[in-house]
């Protein structure tokens, strides 16, 4: 089994952090049924809560004491998540004392595009921003263990 302290980075990539109804009367404009929205997210705001990492993080600020350095990557032209899904996940964590949290708008890029399309059509720029991250995470933890 695994520990909490094994983990020394997480990427996010366009994320979902906050489910609620604003958010899913977005996506089910977008063309995603409300039904299978709530059997993924919750069938009610207790349970959309209890599975918003947002929401979990802004009620129990001590989770922040086991969460890795985090790197938020978002498109500006993310038509499913908007961006203030990151942006306030981000600011959350930042509150709650996550050491390092960085968000990456990634300028033009859609949902798909720093993992998809970008790399389909030659663009690296993300994959290449999220490698120098991880690398650097490796490189300090390595050097922490000695």
């Amino acid at each position: 089994p695994w520990r909490t302290s094994e983990i020394f980075g997480f990427v996010g990539l366009g994320g979902l952090y906050h489910f609620n109804e604003i958010f899913m009367n977005h996506l089910h404009s977008k063309g995603i049924d409300l039904w299978l929205q709530r059997m993924i997210f919750g069938r009610d705001k207790a349970e959309q809560d209890s599975r918003s990492p947002t929401v979990v993080v802004r009620r129990n600020p001590a989770i922040a004491c086991v969460m890795p350095q985090t790197l938020l990557v978002h498109g500006t032209r993310d038509k499913i998540a908007p961006i203030e899904q990151s942006e306030n996940f981000g600011a959350t964590l930042s509150a709650a004392g996550v050491s390092d949290v960085r968000l990456v708008l990634r300028e033009g890029d859609g949902h798909n595009d720093p993992v998809i399309h970008g790399p389909l059509l030659g663009e690296n720029g993300a994959a290449r921003e999220i490698t120098l991250h991880v690398w650097r995470w490796c490189a300090a933890a390595t050097a922490e263990a000695g």
